[in-house]
């Protein structure tokens, strides 16, 4: 009982901090895929080296899956609030 009234109030602390983290990654992402597409424009008449091709695709995968777990989890943190507005 005692140890959750200490944790009570930290979750959207904790939802804020991890939303941002993943927010900055997938920025982070998308900057390196510019970076990417604008040498190979740059280099080559727009030919990708194999290495290039590899770094593309990671950081595309990389920046889906984060881009569409990003609003999944959204609504998982609204139905907490929900759920304890109701206990409450």
């Amino acid at each position: 009982m005692g140890l959750d009234r200490v944790k009570r109030g930290r979750g959207p602390i904790v939802v804020k901090t991890i939303g941002g983290t993943v927010f900055m990654v997938l920025t982070s992402s998308i900057y390196s895929m510019m970076k990417i597409q604008k040498r190979s424009l740059d280099a080559s008449a727009g030919v990708l080296n194999p290495t290039d091709q590899i770094l593309m695709s990671k950081h595309l995968l990389e920046a889906s899956l984060m881009g569409i777990s990003h609003p999944l989890a959204l609504p998982l943190n609204e139905g907490k609030k929900v759920r304890q507005h109701k206990l409450n």
